[in-house]
């Protein structure tokens, strides 16, 4: 095979040098095989991209679903609310009716008790004994025997506080009872050391034996009298 001649003799300048022509298929083979190896490689990295793509694809579609089926639920959840907000306000009616009539028997099994304030407390107490010297002040002919059912003393609605416990008087009769608290009433001023107790000037007070839902009512209505400059706030249960 010959040369290729890259020049002239005649012509100026640098002489060009003669390139066997299997020398140049050799080069430009190599750089088709370079740029095809470089390719196959572009080609390599865009199938992992697309891999990854559609794995991240799957993923997010995946979630979608998850999310919709969780909407879907809550939905249904939604348009349990108002049946269950009814079921709720039928509980709540109920609830408050019988904790209303409870109140009521409860008030009703009091209705023959006297609940006394004030009476300090002491060891050994005689509290028969206490009541009767209320009557007697009171002008109320007591006969415990007949009269009385029994006296005790209950814990205070405010169990912290440092105040004597009520003494609960209670009658074997309501109407003797109710004679009897109306001329408790009628004493403003009876005081403990009235009733032997010499160094002991606290006040003695007596009410109706009221049921915890019956005195915060009480307490309310009387805050509101005091507001409003009402004269008459209570009145006895018959």
């Amino acid at each position: 095979m010959r040369p290729l001649r890259t020049g002239s003799r005649e012509r100026e300048g640098p002489e060009l040098q003669v390139v066997p022509l299997e020398q140049v298929r050799s080069i430009v083979r190599a750089e088709v095989q370079e740029a095809v190896a470089c390719f196959r490689d572009t080609i390599l990295e865009l199938k992992s991209e697309i891999s990854t793509l559609r794995d991240s694809v799957s993923f997010i579609s995946d979630k979608y679903e998850a999310i919709s089926k969780k909407f879907l639920e809550f939905n249904d959840h939604l348009k349990v609310i108002p049946t269950l907000k009814n079921e709720l306000s039928i509980l709540d009616s109920r609830i408050q009716s019988i904790d209303s009539q409870f109140n009521l028997k409860e008030q009703w099994s009091r209705r023959s008790n006297i609940e006394i304030l004030g009476i300090p407390e002491r060891k050994g107490e005689n509290l028969i004994e206490l009541v009767s010297k209320i009557a007697e002040r009171a002008g109320f002919a007591l006969n415990p025997q007949i009269d009385v059912d029994f006296v005790t003393r209950v814990a205070p609605m405010d169990r912290s506080s440092s105040r004597s416990k009520p003494v609960i008087l209670r009658f074997v009769s309501r109407y003797r009872k109710d004679d009897m608290l109306a001329k408790l009433r009628r004493l403003k001023e009876l005081k403990s050391s009235d009733i032997g107790f010499p160094h002991d000037s606290s006040r003695l007070y007596f009410n109706d034996h009221l049921t915890k839902n019956n005195k915060l009512l009480l307490k309310n209505v009387k805050h509101l009298a005091k507001e409003k400059f009402y004269k008459y706030v209570w009145k006895p249960i018959s």
